[in-house]
């Protein structure tokens, strides 16, 4: 199996499957659609599997077209084919974050009284699979609460108001505070 050196998590890319004996030659008798089984690359955070294609055919040892797959997990992988008793593994190679989709409160639920002010709460930003993305230059970001009475800071003694933090070039977390003036039940 041959693979890019690198790809983006969510981007389909081709590889080369090729059958081959020991001494390395393409097995051309090795034709018509297989079922393979594909393996090695791990799902997303957020649990999304990698996309792989249900059968290949084979012209002559070689798969033809190149089947199309997409990877969702950050990481360095290797990909392995299976057909049976018949096996291949690719090289390592780098499955690199994806875009920029969202920004997710990973901090669990905290329960404050009405103006009392929460303990840190993080917020991170991700691709769409929920691996980490590290911005090239600073993001602000806007945050809101659902009652008007929220307010927010980058620190627990203030100043508070209806925050918009900064994000810093090189991270994909930051952490602010929360307070509320009026009881109940919020969403951020």
């Amino acid at each position: 199996i041959t693979t890019p050196g690198e790809v983006q998590a969510g981007q389909s890319f081709t590889v080369q499957i090729k059958a081959i004996d020991m001494n390395g030659q393409t097995v051309t008798t090795y034709t018509g659609t297989k079922t393979l089984t594909f393996s090695g690359p791990s799902n997303g955070p957020n649990g999304d599997s990698p996309t792989y294609p249900v059968s290949v055919t084979f012209v002559d040892g070689v798969a033809q077209p190149e089947p199309s797959i997409t990877l969702v997990a950050m990481e360095t992988a290797t990909l392995t084919a299976t057909d049976g008793t018949l096996s291949g593994t690719s090289v390592p190679f780098t499955v690199d974050v994806g875009e920029a989709a969202k920004l997710t409160v990973v901090t669990a639920p905290q329960q404050i009284n009405a103006n009392e002010v929460s303990g840190p709460i993080t917020v991170c930003e991700q691709d769409q699979y929920g691996n980490a993305v590290i911005g090239v230059s600073d993001r602000i970001i806007t945050m809101a609460g659902t009652s008007s009475g929220s307010q927010f800071s980058i620190s627990a003694d203030g100043p508070w108001d209806s925050y918009q933090a900064t994000l810093a070039a090189g991270s994909n977390c930051l952490s602010v505070y929360y307070k509320d003036s009026y009881a109940g039940s919020r969403m951020i």
